[in-house]
């Protein structure tokens, strides 16, 4: 809520209290767009996972990929398709005796 004083609304005090009283209305309103949209994202991911586990139950998929979006990336990967530890063995085996 604002708080209406007498005072001379052409005077600089008044004007800069108005406005930093806008401002952390803003900053208060985007942080909590901020946390709306987060939790949305979340929900959503949850909900997407969920549903393409049991939509590829018969494992006919390794990757299911969103593309065209301007943001290409992976929404479900086959966990025995991950090659990571063979990647880092790799790369220790590699370079074991380099100081």
């Amino acid at each position: 809520a604002y708080e209406i004083r007498n005072c001379d609304w052409s005077s600089d005090v008044c004007s800069s209290d108005l406005q930093q009283q806008i401002e952390e209305k803003k900053q208060t309103a985007t942080q909590v767009l901020s946390k709306k949209n987060e939790d949305l994202a979340s929900e959503f991911k949850t909900k997407l996972d969920e549903f393409l586990e049991e939509f590829n139950k018969d494992n006919k998929y390794s990757y299911v990929f969103v593309v065209g979006t301007g943001m290409d990336y992976i929404v479900y990967k086959q966990s025995s398709n991950n090659i990571t530890n063979d990647v880092i063995n790799g790369l220790n085996s590699k370079f074991a005796n380099v100081k």
